[in-house]
C-alpha cells in the first residue's frame, strides 16, 4: 500500500471510529433510561443498520441501495438475522415501517430489555414481530466492532469504506456536511 493511501485509509478509518462512537454514546445514554424510548432506539437501530452497511458496501450515499445497505449489515449481524430477513423481509417491515409509518408493517412489539437469556434482537411471537432493543443494540455493536477489525486486514472493506466517506464528503446536496459536535 502506498504512503498516500494509507494516509487516507488511516484517516477514513479514524472518522468511523469517530462516528461509530457517537453512536454507541448516543445509544448506550437512551439504553440506560427507564422507561426507554422504545421506538426512538429501534428506529435509529434500524437506521444504524442501513448507514453501516452502507460504510461495508461503499453505498452510502446512493439511496437507491439502501434497502440492500441494511441487508448487508444484517449479514454482518449474523446467520440469524440474514435467515429472518428472508422470511420477514425486515428492511420493508422493519425499517421503512418505523421510518416512514411510525410503525412496523404488521403486527408488532418493541420491548426495552432482554426478558429471558436466549432472547433475540427481533424474532416472531405467534403472528406478532418483537424487536427488543437492548438485544438488538449487542447484536449491532459486536457486529460494529467486527467490522472493524475485519477492516485491518480486508482490503475490499478498506476500499469500499474510502468510497463510502469520500462520497459522504464530496456529494452534491443543497446542505452542507454539519460538524459533528461532540458537545450535548
Amino acid at each position: 500500500m502506498t504512503s498516500a493511501r494509507a494516509v487516507i485509509l488511516e484517516t477514513t478509518v479514524g472518522f468511523l471510529r469517530k462516528v461509530f462512537g457517537l453512536m454507541v454514546s448516543d445509544l448506550e445514554r437512551c439504553l440506560k433510561m427507564e422507561p426507554g424510548p422504545n421506538f426512538v432506539v429501534a428506529l435509529i437501530l434500524s437506521e444504524y443498520t442501513e448507514i453501516m452497511g452502507g460504510f461495508v458496501t461503499g453505498e452510502l450515499c446512493d439511496h437507491r441501495k439502501s434497502g440492500a445497505n441494511y441487508r448487508k449489515f444484517l449479514q454482518c449481524m449474523g446467520c440469524y438475522y440474514e435467515q429472518l430477513d428472508a422470511q420477514l423481509d425486515l428492511y420493508v417491515t422493519l425499517r421503512c415501517g418505523l421510518a416512514h409509518e411510525y410503525f412496523a408493517k404488521g403486527p408488532s412489539t418493541i420491548v426495552w430489555k432482554r426478558s429471558h437469556p436466549s432472547e433475540k434482537g427481533v424474532y416472531r411471537s405467534g403472528n406478532r414481530i418483537v424487536f427488543n432493543c437492548e438485544v438488538y443494540y449487542q447484536d449491532w455493536k459486536n457486529a460494529v466492532e467486527k467490522y472493524m477489525q475485519d477492516l485491518e486486514t480486508d482490503q475490499d472493506l478498506q476500499k469500499n469504506l474510502v468510497k463510502a466517506v469520500s462520497a459522504l464528503m464530496t456529494r452534491s446536496s443543497s446542505r452542507p456536511l454539519y460538524r459533528i459536535s461532540l458537545k450535548s
